[in-house]
């Protein structure tokens, strides 16, 4: 495992969504869609390293005037305080593209990249 502190100092990846209610396309403008992903160090380009914990994100639903969504992912990381991360779904509400968001946790703070492909990338 990596030194340091998840997101912060390297980089992760989430996938696997499961989704805990009602999905994106069933939802309306102001809905809160929740799903759990797991979490791992990322390595090389986009594969899956050591398995680190989970994280539950939760979108609000905006209209299609106002494309970007609001997010927060809270991460549960083995060995780790919790870290939540807030921002804009990249690619306005795609998850396809680059973004930022701020992280605070595990006694830290600080503006962190977020890649929306499949797996997502934090950090």
């Amino acid at each position: 495992m990596v030194a340091g502190v998840p997101i912060f100092d390297f980089p992760v990846v989430s996938d696997d969504p499961h989704p805990a209610g009602k999905a994106l396309d069933a939802a309306s403008p102001g809905d809160v869609i929740v799903y759990e992903e797991g979490v791992w160090e990322l390595v090389g380009e986009r594969q899956r390293g050591s398995h680190l914990g989970s994280v539950i994100i939760q979108e609000t639903v905006t209209t299609e005037s106002h494309p970007r969504r609001p997010f927060v992912a809270s991460f549960d990381l083995d060995g780790y305080g919790p870290i939540v991360v807030n921002g804009f779904v990249p690619g306005d509400g795609s998850w396809k593209g680059v973004g930022r968001g701020e992280a605070h946790g595990a006694g830290r703070l600080g503006s962190v990249r977020i890649e929306g492909w499949n797996p997502k990338g934090w950090g």
